[in-house]
């Protein structure tokens, strides 16, 4: 029996190919390494966990505040001046909180910064409604629900947010 190569090419050889074959293990028809694994699906750590959620709950809320949302029944023709003052401190809240979003995913330490700011824009816009300076008419049952929860949203985006830059940890190491 002629010898096909030295154990050690045969070592090496093995060594290489990949152990694991499940499809977690893969991205589009190529192996990768447990370094770039792990940077892929770094890990965040419980309360920047807590915090994009909060974000996530706070987008599709203020989604469902919009007329899109269905829920918002009043024609824009009633809207006062101070409330598309106030709308459009919402919608830059909105931005914030999204920008936000995609920071804390990318591990980036100030990212909170735009959530709390963002959260705080909100405030205005549900004060104004609740009030009656938004609009002649008054906020449907609905709207007022989705404001009240809103709120409790921006107030934990706004305590995690603070808690977050005072620890410092955005990810797990």
């Amino acid at each position: 029996m002629a010898e096909i190569g030295s154990k050690e090419k045969l070592k090496r050889y093995y060594s290489r190919r990949p152990r694991n074959k499940s499809p977690a293990h893969r991205r589009k028809g190529i192996w990768i390494g447990n370094y770039e694994q792990d940077f892929l699906l770094a890990k965040l750590s419980r309360e920047a966990n807590y915090l994009a959620r909060l974000l996530i709950i706070y987008v599709i809320g203020d989604f469902a505040l919009t007329p899109l949302g269905g829920l918002e029944t009043r024609p824009v023709s009633n809207v006062t001046t101070l409330g598309l003052a106030t709308l459009g401190l919402l919608f830059i809240g909105l931005a914030l909180n999204i920008a936000s979003l995609i920071l804390i995913l990318r591990h980036y330490k100030r990212s909170p910064i735009f959530g709390i700011v963002g959260s705080v824009l909100y405030f205005p816009a549900a004060i104004a409604d609740q009030t009656g300076l938004f609009s002649s008419l008054s906020p449907p049952a609905g709207i007022a629900y989705v404001e009240v929860v809103e709120g409790i949203v921006a107030i934990g985006i706004i305590v995690l947010g603070a808690r977050i830059l005072r620890n410092k940890t955005v990810s797990v190491p």
